[in-house]
């Protein structure tokens, strides 16, 4: 739910570039990255865990582009 938070924030504030970056990491690439490789590695474990590894990364993403909007704003 935060990713979702997140990209909707930086719509609201007219940042709808990276709104389109957490968007798109978080529903095609990242899911679409892990889901062909996880498996290799972990069988079928590897389908289950694409899911909240994508939006686990996809926070990290989406948290420092938050802290750079932020330090931006007040320096």
């Amino acid at each position: 739910g935060f990713n979702i938070l997140i990209t909707t924030y930086f719509t609201s504030i007219g940042k709808a570039g990276i709104s389109f970056i957490i968007a798109s990491l978080r529903g095609l690439l990242l899911i679409n990255g892990f889901v062909l490789i996880l498996p290799r590695f972990m069988g079928d474990a590897g389908i289950w865990i694409s899911y909240p590894l994508s939006e686990l990364m996809t926070l990290g993403f989406a948290l420092m582009f938050l802290k750079k909007s932020y330090t931006c704003m007040y320096h």
